[in-house]
């Protein structure tokens, strides 16, 4: 499924979303972050960023995914509005995520990654492990029961399709306690909870895995690039090859609303080390 057609890019093309606030337990989350010493949090799955601005304004930074083009174009409107930088990429979590191990403090992931068969949520599972530092923190949630008032077919044991709404043909995999402990197995689970008369499940984890770096870095890897209409203005989802120390984060000038390959210097937020000059391929939006 391309992201251009993807059901959660139509969802947020059309305004269809009808959540704008930060979820319930959000102050909750942000103080375990904090608690555990977590400055860096990986938002996989931001949609139209309201969880991640207000991980930001918690003074934790955020990096926000999504295959939603349009969702991510509203993240950095919702930031620009107060006055704020929005770390954002245009990726799929059914496939490899584009960063190096050990990137970031914490994740989350609110009702995401059971939006897939069940392989390709396992992929998502080990990705959150992989690019979770040693003993960090995440926060996930997946969904637990079906809507009793729509119709589904099931393509695979307890994975299941709507047959119309926002949804249509987007599969849902979906997860009793017992399945979450055992798919969920190499993480630490702190906490598991059942929410929403069984529609959620929340997991509170701690990473297991060992060795880690000091600091988050940029996409390792080119992403998909999105489908660019002519003169239609984007957000920058396509990184080429870089030169950078370890521990870096980058962030660039915004260049004019064309796609340009160029050598540029670099807006530097100082993590303890020196940054260089890097070579980007951007798409970007003005808000």
């Amino acid at each position: 499924m391309k992201a251009e057609t993807h059901p959660w890019e139509k969802i947020y093309a059309e305004n269809k979303w009808p959540y704008d606030q930060p979820i319930s337990g959000f102050q909750d989350i942000a103080k375990v972050f904090q608690d555990h010493e977590c400055k860096t949090i990986l938002d996989l799955g931001c949609g139209n960023g309201r969880n991640a601005l207000a991980f930001e304004n918690e003074n934790l930074m955020v990096f926000g995914v999504d295959i939603a083009l349009t969702g991510l174009q509203m993240t950095k409107v919702r930031y620009a509005a107060e006055n704020q930088t929005a770390r954002l990429l245009q990726c799929d979590f059914r496939a490899p995520l584009p960063f190096r191990k050990n990137s970031f403090d914490g994740l989350f992931s609110t009702q995401v990654i059971h939006h897939a068969r069940l392989e390709q949520v396992r992929v998502a599972i080990q990705e959150a492990r992989r690019v979770l530092k040693s003993g960090g923190i995440a926060f996930i949630s997946v969904s637990g029961k079906l809507d009793e008032d729509e119709e589904f077919e099931e393509i695979e044991p307890n994975t299941y399709i709507p047959l119309a709404g926002n949804e249509k043909g987007l599969p849902h995999h979906i997860f009793t306690v017992e399945e979450v402990e055992r798919e969920f197995g190499e993480f630490v689970l702190e906490d598991i909870s059942v929410r929403a008369n069984g529609h959620v499940i929340a997991i509170g984890a701690k990473n297991r895995q060992s060795g880690a770096y000091p600091q988050p870095h940029l996409p390792r890897r080119r992403c998909a690039p999105a489908s660019v209409r002519p003169g239609e203005k984007c957000l920058a989802n396509r990184v080429a090859g870089y030169h950078r120390r370890a521990g870096e984060h980058i962030v660039g000038r915004h260049l004019a609303n064309k796609e340009r390959n160029v050598n540029y210097e670099i807006k530097k937020q100082r993590l303890g080390l020196h940054i260089n000059r890097v070579r980007l391929f951007l798409v970007v939006l003005d808000p």
